[in-house]
């Protein structure tokens, strides 16, 4: 059953830059940017950083993703692993939605997406 969105959810553009900003009880939050003219760069630090432990493990098989934003670690990560299940589990099923039809999210027999709270069990 889908619950209804607790986040506000704001999609900007900037030059080649999408940009999904939230907000929520009054404070503003920038969770994702996406580069259209190359979908191979990551313009946040934080998903530089987060992608970059895909290098390490030899043969990697699944990936489990804790907060969508607008897709663009499980996208990246689904390009760079071709052969891994990507696991994505968001929350707010808004993000979902927004992710859906602004960042051009796509489940596939390897890319899912989980609404559900990964902080618990």
């Amino acid at each position: 059953m889908s619950r209804p969105s607790t986040t506000t959810c704001f999609v900007s553009k900037n030059q080649d830059v999408l940009a999904l900003t939230f907000q929520w009880k009054g404070w503003h939050f920038q969770e994702s940017q996406i580069n259209l003219a190359d979908p191979d760069d990551l313009p946040m630090l934080y998903a530089r950083t987060a992608t970059i432990a895909a290098i390490y493990p030899q043969d990697l098989k699944r990936v489990l993703v804790l907060g969508l934003g607008g897709g663009v670690i499980s996208t990246y990560l689904g390009r760079f692993l071709p052969d891994a299940t990507i696991d994505t589990v968001e929350l707010d099923p808004g993000v979902i939605d927004v992710a859906k039809k602004y960042f051009g999210v796509r489940e596939t027999g390897k890319s899912r997406l989980f609404e559900g709270d990964g902080r618990c069990s």
